[in-house]
C-alpha cells in the first residue's frame, strides 16, 4: 500500500506540475508581450518628441537669424549717432526734437521662441528615456531661451514705460545696450541649436 500510495502521489505531483506549467508559461508570455509593447509605445512617443523638438529648434533658429541682423545693426546706428550727433542734443528729452523718433528703430523685434516639443517630453517622461548629453542641451537651451524671453520683456517694458523726462542720450544707450545684448544672447542661442540639431 506504501508503494502504490507513493505512485499516486508522484503521479498527483506530476499532473499538478503539467497543469500549471501552460499557466506560468502563458502569464510569463503575457507580461514579456506587455513589456514589449510598453517600450515599442515609449520609443514611438520618443521618436514623435524628438521630433517635435526638431521642429522648435528649427523654427526657433530661423525666428532667431531673421532678427540677429537688425539688432546688430541696431548698436550699429546707436554707435553712429553717439559718434556724431552735437552734445546739447544728448541732454535734451526725445520730445524737444523735432523728429524724435530714428530711422532705424522699428522696435525691438525679439522673436518668439518654441518649446512645445521639450515640454511635452517633460510632461510625459520621456527625457528619462533619452540620451542624457542630448537632454542636457536640451535643459541648457530651455535655460537660454527663458532668460532670452526675460530678457526681451524687460528691454519691452522699458519702451512701454519710458516717460516724457527721458533724454536722447538715455534713448541712445537704451537701444545701444538693448541690442548688444539682445543680440549676443540670439548668437548663443543660435549656436546651442546648432549643437543640437548636430545630435540628433
Amino acid at each position: 500500500m506504501t508503494v502504490n500510495n507513493k505512485s499516486s502521489r508522484q503521479n498527483f505531483i506530476s499532473n499538478i506540475f503539467l497543469q500549471m506549467l501552460p499557466v506560468m508559461l502563458g502569464v510569463f508570455l503575457g507580461l514579456w508581450a506587455n513589456n514589449w509593447n510598453e517600450t515599442r509605445q515609449l520609443k514611438k512617443l520618443e521618436t514623435k518628441v524628438l521630433q517635435k523638438i526638431k521642429q522648435d529648434i528649427e523654427s526657433n533658429r530661423e525666428n532667431l537669424t531673421n532678427v540677429i541682423e537688425y539688432h546688430k545693426s541696431l548698436a550699429d546706428s546707436a554707435n553712429s549717432i553717439f559718434a556724431r550727433i552735437d552734445q546739447k542734443l544728448l541732454f535734451k528729452t526725445i520730445y524737444e526734437i523735432e523728429d524724435s523718433k530714428p530711422s532705424f528703430w522699428r522696435g525691438t523685434r525679439t522673436g518668439n521662441l518654441r518649446d512645445a516639443g521639450y515640454q511635452t517630453a517633460i510632461v510625459s517622461g520621456t527625457l528619462a528615456d533619452m540620451d542624457f548629453e542630448l537632454v542636457s542641451l536640451f535643459s541648457e537651451i530651455d535655460r537660454a531661451q527663458s532668460s532670452y524671453s526675460l530678457m526681451a520683456n524687460n528691454y519691452l517694458q522699458k519702451v512701454i514705460n519710458q516717460n516724457s523726462d527721458a533724454k536722447v542720450m538715455d534713448y541712445l544707450v537704451f537701444v545701444l545696450s538693448f541690442s548688444q545684448d539682445i543680440s549676443i544672447t540670439e548668437a548663443n542661442l543660435i549656436e546651442l541649436y546648432d549643437l543640437a540639431l548636430a545630435k540628433m
